[in-house]
């Protein structure tokens, strides 16, 4: 699906998560979720009323193979992935930067608290 626009039945939105019994519950369907933090967090843009200002592809790509590679396991959840973003913006570009307030507003806005 398109990040900007996902298209019907990939949600865009933690209180849209799709647990039906089709794609193992909803494995693949619901990473649209994280997709769109990470469009957010790239590009930037409002959604569900929270405005995120964007870091650009190459910060967003770091923060996020930081987080794959360094905090996350086979068993973390949505919530694990924000902490294990935050931890790898923190760890990039400091606590107070624009990064760590970028990927904070990424998954508020996506419902991921």
């Amino acid at each position: 699906p398109n990040p900007l626009d996902p298209t019907v039945g990939y949600p865009d939105h933690y209180r849209n998560y799709y647990s039906g019994p089709y794609d193992n519950g909803g494995v693949h369907i619901n990473s649209s979720i994280n997709n769109k933090a990470a469009y957010l967090l790239s590009e930037g843009g409002w959604h569900y009323g929270v405005e995120v200002n964007g870091v650009g592809r190459e910060a967003t790509e770091k923060i996020y193979y930081r987080a794959l590679t360094k905090y996350l396991t086979a068993k973390s959840n949505f919530k694990m992935m924000r902490q294990a973003a935050l931890q790898a913006a923190d760890d990039l570009y400091g606590k107070n930067s624009k990064e760590v307030q970028a990927v904070t507003k990424a998954y508020d806005a996506v419902g991921i608290e």
